[in-house]
Formats: structure tokens, sequence, C-alpha cells
């Protein structure tokens, strides 16, 4: 019997246990065998495991963020408060982070990512065991939030607790903010060198988007699917609410386990296999979900940099042992050592 296999449920820590750090799919199997709402005694808080009770929650109302919700990127909060002012650099990558931006604002972002990728690829194209999170990623996400708050029109103060939607409160409970350095991280980068760290594995897959373009939505779906960079959601329920056969009550504490229900055994098909004839996720999201399901706004960012190191990259692969970074609910790397191979 394996050490997860041995803890019971009213011994559990979803939220520091070592066996959440050791095997998180594992012990999400089994909670999904336990029940589709359990309770955890150890956390104080009910968690959510299977697709179809995920799913229902987070378009309930009943379940509310943990922190109240801000204004989104270019959508004023109100009169009072709708004070211009340029916006900067952090408050891009925030709001990137908590998918808090307007659509109007979604195609300079698509086409500066595109350009700020590829311009970093030219630099790195053919070096040997670089670091993708620290010498790609970070860099990226840098130049094109820089970018974007020198061209766009001053807009109003953010209020920076609007990431705790996304991620949680950031106090000793939950995760922090993700702000550049901070010890939440950056959920942007974090998927974006999950999807990298996953596609360096498979080669056939690299071969097939090279010739097959149309594909990459797919790929980069079930990459996120497989590994999100965020394993699950904190919620408070405002009111009695009645979900898979178990009575939470008003003012409870709320775990949705993303994670878990990206590998439901009672919603997909072959699970734990990679397969791009899944249907994509998010395209009848109720406009309720604020915390999106389907990642929408990180796929997109995340298929910008695949299309940019699909036009430079005939290969790419693994130069070495990637270093997990793991904190709470997120996951994601520290160093992710990738060789980049040019087309000839």
């Amino acid at each position: 019997m394996i050490f997860h296999e041995a803890v019971s449920l009213s011994q559990l820590d979803l939220l520091d246990g070592p066996e959440v750090i050791a095997w998180p799919h594992a012990l999400y199997r089994r909670l999904r065998e336990q029940g589709a709402v359990l309770w955890l005694p150890t956390n104080g808080a009910w968690v959510i495991t299977r697709h179809a009770a995920v799913q229902q929650a987070l378009c309930d109302e009943g379940f509310a963020p943990l922190a109240a919700s801000a204004p989104s990127l270019g959508t004023p909060r109100s009169a009072e408060m709708a004070r211009p002012r340029a916006l900067t650099a952090d408050d891009w990558l925030e709001a990137l982070a908590a998918e808090q931006v307007q659509s109007h604002l979604i195609r300079p972002y698509k086409r500066v990512m595109r350009r700020r990728a590829e311009e970093r690829l030219v630099q790195l194209a053919g070096w040997r065991g670089i670091d993708a999170m620290s010498q790609l990623i970070t860099p990226i996400l840098t130049a094109v939030a820089t970018d974007l708050a020198r061209t766009t029109p001053p807009a109003p103060q953010l209020d920076h607790d609007a990431t705790a939607e996304l991620i949680g409160p950031s106090d000793s409970t939950e995760l922090a903010a993700p702000r550049s350095g901070s010890g939440g991280g950056n959920v942007v980068a974090d998927a974006l060198g999950n999807v990298v760290a996953l596609l360096a594995t498979r080669p056939a897959l690299w071969q097939l988007l090279l010739g097959n373009r149309d594909r990459v939505p797919a790929a980069v779906a079930e990459c996120l699917r497989l590994a999100p960079p965020l394993h699950w959601a904190s919620r408070v329920t405002t009111r009695l609410v009645r979900l898979g056969g178990a009575e939470i009550p008003a003012h409870s504490r709320v775990l949705i386990l993303l994670a878990s229900a990206y590998r439901d055994e009672r919603h997909w098909v072959d699970p734990e296999a990679f397969r791009l004839d899944r249907p994509l996720m998010g395209h009848h999201r109720p406009p309720t979900v604020t915390f999106t399901w389907d990642n929408s706004l990180l796929r997109l960012q995340a298929e910008a940099l695949v299309h940019a190191m699909l036009d430079h990259l005939a290969h790419m692969e693994l130069a070495g042992p990637s270093l997990p970074r793991i904190h709470r609910a997120h996951r994601g790397h520290l160093d992710l050592p990738i060789c980049l191979i040019p087309h000839l």
C-alpha cells in the first residue's frame, strides 16, 4: 500500500499534504471514487471532485469567489472610480493572469504576443540547454505587457485583489496574487511552461502540428487539461447548496478540484491519454462563470506561442530534467531546460 492509499479522508490535507505533492492525480482519482462532494475536516472545506459537479458549481452563483470581483481591464468599475491613468506592465500581467481582459483588447494582445514570441525565438533558436521559463516565457510575457501598457488607452485603477478571483486570497491559507516574484507565481507563465514541457516530450505530435496548424487549438487544450496550471479554485457558499448528493451549508469554504474534473473517467474517454479528437471545452460557457472552466484566455496565449514556435522550430526537446514548482494550487516549472532546433 502506498502512502496516498493509507491516508484517510479525516487526515487528508489537500492544501499542504505530502501525498498531494507526490501523487496528486492518484489522490484525485481516489477522491472521485469516494464521491462527487466530500468534506475534508483537516482543511475545514468541502471538495468537489467530479466533472459534472465541478461544472455545475462553476455555473452556480451560490458559489462565490473568496474575494470581491474587480473590474475587467478596459472597463470602469464606477463613475467615481474611473479616474484614467496609464496602464503599467504589472497591470497587464495581473489582468492577463486573472483573465480580466475585455474582448476589444484581445486582438492587439494576440498580435503583440505572436510578434514578441517570434523575436525571442529568433534570438534563442539553436541554443542548447536554455531554460524555457527564464529565457523564453518570462521575457515574452514581460515584453508583451510592456508593449500593451504603452499602447493601450488609459484605464481605471485596477483592484489588485482581483486575482484572488482566480487563485484565492493572498494570505497563509491560500495563494498569493500572481505577481512576478510572488509565492503564488504567474499562472500564465505556469500554463505556457506546462504546454511547452508536454510538447517537448512528444516529437511525433510536433511533426503533426508542423503540417496541420488547425490542430494547434486541440493540442493546446489537451496540454492544459493534462497539466493545468491551477489544480483547484477556492469558493465560499452564499447559501445552502445541494450538489452531488450533499448539502453544503451557507458560508462554507469549497475547493473545486479542476485537475480532478479534467481526468474524470465518467466524462472523458481514456482520460490519461493525450488525444486530439476531443471536443474543445468551453464553447457553451455560461456568462456567469468568472473562473474560466476552459481557461480560454490561457489557451489563446498558449496558441499564439505555439504558432510562433512552429514558424521557427523544426524540433524541440528537453535538455535535461525539469524542476517542478508546486505551491498550493499552482503547478508549473521553476526550470525547464529545452533545446530549440530551428528550421533549415
